[in-house]
Parts: C-alpha cells; structure tokens; sequence
C-alpha cells in the first residue's frame, strides 16, 4: 500500500498514476468491507488521504484526471471481487470511506471547489469540460459531509447553473439526502427540463440510484408519475434499469422487497416487451455468489418469474440460465 501511494501521489503517467490509486482504494474498500462485516470500525485510510491531497494542490493537472482520482470504484466493480457478496457491507464501506476523505480533505475540496468556479457563459470545451468535472466531483465528496452548509451549496448551484451538467452533479449530489432542498431540486430541476425527454430520464435514474431506506418507496411512486411510461424502454431502463443494477444496497435490501419489485416488473414487462424484461432479469445473475439468505430469496424470484403463465421465450430462456449458473 505504501508503494501504491507513492505512485498514486508522484508517477509521471497519468494512466499508471491513476490505476495505482484505483488499486490501493481497493484494497482499503475490501479490508473495511471486512471490517464492517465483524461490526469493527474502518480504517481513516492515512496513505490515500495524503496522496490525495497532494493531487488536490497540484494546479497544473487536468481536471478530469483529478475527477478520476477523486472517485471510488462502484459498488457494483467491489462486490465483483469477492467470493461471497455482502451488499450492505460493501455499501458501508464506501460511504464510510467517502465521508472518512471528506473530513480529511474538506479544506482542500471546498478551495477545490471555488477555483473551478466562474462567471463566464457556459462553453463546451476542454477547459470547460475539465474544469466542471473537478468541481462537480469536489462536491460529490464534499456531500460526504452532511452539513447543512454543503447542501446549501449544492442547491445553489442548481439554482445558478446555465447548463444541464453542472444541474445535474447538483442534483445527483443532493438525491441521496432527505430534506428541504433535495425535494425542491428535484422539483424545479424537473421544471426546467420535462420537455426534454433525455435529460428527465436522467432525473428518474438519479432518483433510483438514490441510498436510503425510501428509495423503493419513491421508484414504486415515480412509476406513477407524468414522466414514465412501461411501454418505453428508455424510461424502463432509467428507472427500474437503475434501480436493479446500479443500486445494489438497496435492491439487495435483507426483506427481499427489491427483489421481489423487480420480479413483479419483470412479469408485468413480459406481455409489453420481452426483451426489456428478459435483459432485466440478469439483476439476478449472481445469485449463487450472495449469503444463503439472499439466495434463497433470489432463487424463489427466479422460480416464480419463470413459472409465470404465459411467459415469453426470451425471458424464459434468460431466467433459466441464470438459475442454472
């Protein structure tokens, strides 16, 4: 690890410099998913946190190198590299590991944040491009913190921003935080945007990739809403799409109800589009790689999806072979 800070902080290639940072957050990701597992507390990670900070004073990097650096492998590549996937321990462990960065680097992240500031119209070009990409991602983690300051802050920025990219990191920072100002973003952001059929399903992703333990609540809610439609494969894939493959604490909830709102999805998706359905039945593909509980209910999902009556072929064939892995 002190190797791999070491590298992280001063290789002259941005490709190796990268890749070494991504390894040693592995190996911290990993060592605290231990960790929570046995209830124990996660590591302050002191080598990541210096060599970070060094990244964060170099004024001369791109910014889109120092976004990269910034963030933490998804979830979803963690669990990968275990035998026995614990969703609810990975997700500690990063969100600790997050918020353990941002106290570290509050100072750093917050002059971080206001350099990449400006007044200047919106442009789409490299600069531009690099320098909101270190800002937004400053926020991200800033977000960690979960002051009433910060969520001032972001809400702000929506409220200011003259183009969609710099909304959305606000709104994608604020969604994972009830209260006031998520719920007013999120209401104005739809404002503004709910003749743009791309960027509201960007809105629906947010809001099923959101933690929390309302999250199933609120996608069950949006699929009601004026923005969805089940006959749309677009609008499928941003919200419940999200929802089962990028959302993993929450769809691998202990009760089974995100397996078992997917499975009644997936059975209602059936009779519209077979495809859809079949493509999100591979939520379930590694089923066998999780603790006997959540197996056990996965597999029940798998059975009832695949002994519903009427079912297509496409998605019966693609329920049987997961079941079969």
């Amino acid at each position: 690890d002190e190797e791999l800070a070491f590298l992280f902080a001063h290789d002259a290639d941005p490709f190796s410099r990268w890749d070494a940072g991504q390894t040693l957050m592995m190996n911290v990701l990993l060592a605290n998913v231990a960790r929570t597992a046995q209830g124990e507390a996660c590591s302050e990670a002191p080598l990541l946190v210096a060599a970070l900070r060094r990244i964060l004073k170099e004024p001369d990097l791109d910014g889109e190198f120092v976004a990269a650096c910034l963030t933490l492998p998804s979830e979803a590549y963690i669990a990968e590299q275990m035998e026995v996937i614990d969703a609810q321990s990975v997700h500690t462990a990063s969100i600790e590991l997050k918020a353990t960065l941002a106290r570290a680097l509050e100072d750093d992240l917050l002059e971080t944040y206001a350099a990449n500031a400006t007044n200047e119209p919106y442009r789409f070009d490299a600069h531009g491009v690099a320098r909101r990409a270190r800002r937004n991602t400053a926020l991200s983690l800033l977000m960690e913190l979960g002051t009433s300051r910060v969520r001032a802050l972001a809400a702000d920025q929506h409220d200011t921003a003259d183009n969609m990219t710099d909304a959305m990191a606000a709104l994608t920072a604020l969604v994972h935080w009830p209260g006031p100002e998520r719920d007013r973003v999120l209401a104005a952001f739809e404002a503004r945007w709910r003749d743009d059929s791309l960027v509201m399903d960007k809105w629906l992703a947010a809001q099923a990739a959101a933690r929390g333990s309302d999250t199933l609540a609120r996608v069950r809610e949006l699929m009601g809403h004026a923005m969805f439609d089940l006959k749309k494969p677009n609008k499928v894939r941003a919200l419940i799409g999200t929802f089962a493959h990028a959302n993993p604490a929450v769809f691998h909830r202990p009760d089974g109800a995100g397996y078992d709102f997917l499975t009644d999805r997936i059975i209602e998706l059936d009779h519209l589009n077979p495809q859809i359905a079949a493509r999100l039945a591979n939520a379930f593909a590694n089923w066998r790689r999780f603790p006997e509980d959540g197996k056990r209910l996965m597999e029940a999902s798998l059975e009832r999806i695949a002994q519903s009556p009427g079912l297509s072929r496409d998605t019966h064939e693609m329920v049987t072979k997961i079941a079969e892995l």
